[in-house]
């Protein structure tokens, strides 16, 4: 059986304490970095992150997975765009 992305929030305190900051970074329009300790879940957190606050797209996820090049456009491309949630 596959959680919803509310029951695979509450399944965890550090989830759940992640999406409450989350909520404020958001509700101030900031930009925000997430660190994930394991790769498994980088992509399901993705997913939950970009239906929970209706992103219009995936957020970028940076990894040892992701060549040098490729990961310097993606830290620019965060770097360079403009303030808010998105």
């Amino acid at each position: 059986m596959v959680a919803t992305d509310g029951e695979y929030i509450r399944s965890s305190g550090r989830l759940l304490g992640a999406f409450e900051i989350l909520d404020e970074i958001r509700a101030r329009g900031e930009k925000v970095l997430v660190f994930v300790e394991y790769r498994e879940a980088q992509s399901t957190l993705s997913g939950i992150l970009q239906r929970r606050f209706n992103l219009a797209r995936a957020p970028m996820i940076i990894s040892g997975n992701v060549s040098g090049e490729n990961r310097q456009v993606r830290v620019d491309q965060f770097q360079n765009s403009p303030d808010g949630f998105d």
